[in-house]
């Protein structure tokens, strides 16, 4: 017998999908070398290698298609396959006519589904009472404020190309008070600021804005020695 069981996204009992919590296009450079070595920041958990990406049974089938959506835009603006206006200057990659609300919504639901995953590698990853907030930002299509769960990226790279076969285990971090998530995955370092205050005036400027632009820094990996301190140093710069 089949059974149904409550998707964490819409709260109805349905039969659950396989999901990956991290969505399997960032993997396909790593799917292509037949392995890969995913970096734990904890040492209590060792390195590991997996065969394929990380998923559980998390969410029905029409809330497997509503994130689609914003998986399959993010694919084609960090991949390819949609017109944006970029410039390079110096460390930083501007980006604009971004969709704020499909890109807004795929970098929450990342978080989101890392919140509610059971699997060891996100446990540094505990939302509280945020977990239902973005939630229901993700439930309405409702992209919210710019400063709410804000996120700048940082785009990796090795020899001027991004270090896409490189994942490291999410980190929770303090930053004045307020608390910060790293993930590194796709090429890029995602931070996330989860907390009820508005971030300082330099955070939001490195958030994507409603009107679709982002600056994105890029550093090659080998200059990346404190990922800590990496927020810092990109607030204080005088190009955002």
């Amino acid at each position: 017998m089949v059974t149904e069981e409550k998707c964490r996204l819409c709260q109805k009992h349905n039969l659950l999908q396989k999901s990956h919590i991290i969505p399997e296009f960032f993997y396909k450079t790593l799917y292509d070398k037949q392995k890969y070595d995913v970096l734990s920041t904890s040492p209590e958990q060792p390195n590991r290698r997996f065969p394929q990406g990380i998923y559980e049974k998390l969410l029905c089938g029409d809330c497997e298609t509503h994130l689609s959506k914003y998986e399959s835009y993010a694919r084609k603006l960090l991949i390819g396959g949609i017109n944006i206006d970029s410039m390079r200057d110096g460390d930083f990659l501007f980006l604009s006519e971004i969709d704020y609300t499909a890109f807004r919504l795929f970098q929450l639901s990342l978080i989101w589904r890392a919140g509610i995953s059971t699997h060891s590698f996100f446990s540094n990853v505990s939302l509280g009472n945020h977990e239902d907030k973005i939630r229901e930002l993700i439930l309405s299509n409702n992209p919210g404020l710019t400063w709410q769960y804000g996120c700048f990226m940082i785009g990796l790279l090795a020899d001027d190309v991004l270090l896409t076969d490189l994942i490291i285990q999410p980190e929770r971090l303090k930053h004045q008070g307020d608390t910060v998530y790293r993930f590194v995955f796709g090429g890029f370092v995602w931070i996330y600021f989860v907390s009820n205050r508005t971030p300082p005036i330099q955070a939001l400027r490195a958030f994507l804005n409603p009107a679709g632009n982002i600056p994105i820094l890029m550093k090659n990996i080998e200059n990346l020695k404190d990922f800590e301190t990496l927020a810092v140093k990109l607030f204080q710069t005088s190009k955002l």
